[in-house]
């Protein structure tokens, strides 16, 4: 695979900043490019976070609280919010496919503590989320390459640092919202 094509070069050297995913959260953006609304995901959500709320399992209640503050239906609104801006993108809008970085959904979080481990297990999430979300690139670049997309993504080496492990190297994927909604519109859902 290339580090850098004709293309990948101007993507990677625009000053747009690019909007960015973090590869466990592109589950959560395939369904608007396969035709559910921002407002439908966003009620989703909702309904999700309220019953966990609820839950018996000391886990989800904790990824709760550290979501939303108990604050649930403004993380609705602020989800929804996310998920209307990367619905308007312009096809060639920059954006970055992360491991271990916060990204736009993360950013809504109230707390955002678990957005920061790479053991999450204590939120209901991987024990190590880098390996985890690596994976998932690896799921985003072979559906790249099986849809003849390699060409136009800049694969770059990054540092990221947790609050709960030594700082990693990993792999950050930056492209066009063109591309990635071309490759979000084959995706399967993880669950």
């Amino acid at each position: 695979m290339k580090e850098r094509g004709e293309n990948q070069q101007s993507i990677a050297t625009t000053s747009v900043t690019p909007f960015e995913i973090r590869t466990h959260h592109l589950d959560s953006y395939m369904p608007i490019v396969q035709g559910i609304s921002p407002q439908t995901l966003a009620i989703g959500e909702r309904y999700i976070l309220s019953s966990w709320r609820s839950s018996t399992e000391p886990t989800q209640r904790k990824y709760v609280h550290d979501v939303t503050g108990n604050k649930i239906k403004q993380h609705a609104k602020d989800i929804y919010n996310v998920l209307q801006t990367f619905n308007k993108l312009d096809d060639d809008h920059p954006v970055a496919i992360t491991i271990g970085q916060k990204d736009e959904i993360c950013k809504t979080c109230y707390f955002g503590q678990h957005c920061s481990l790479n053991n999450q297990e204590e939120y209901g999430g991987s024990a190590d989320a880098v390996n985890h979300e690596s994976l998932d690139m690896n799921k985003f670049l072979q559906k790249a390459k099986r849809q003849k997309l390699l060409d136009h993504i800049a694969i770059t080496q990054e540092e990221v640092v947790f609050t709960d492990a030594p700082p990693k190297q990993v792999s950050r994927a930056t492209t066009t919202a063109r591309v990635v909604k071309k490759i979000l519109s084959v995706w399967e859902r993880r669950f």
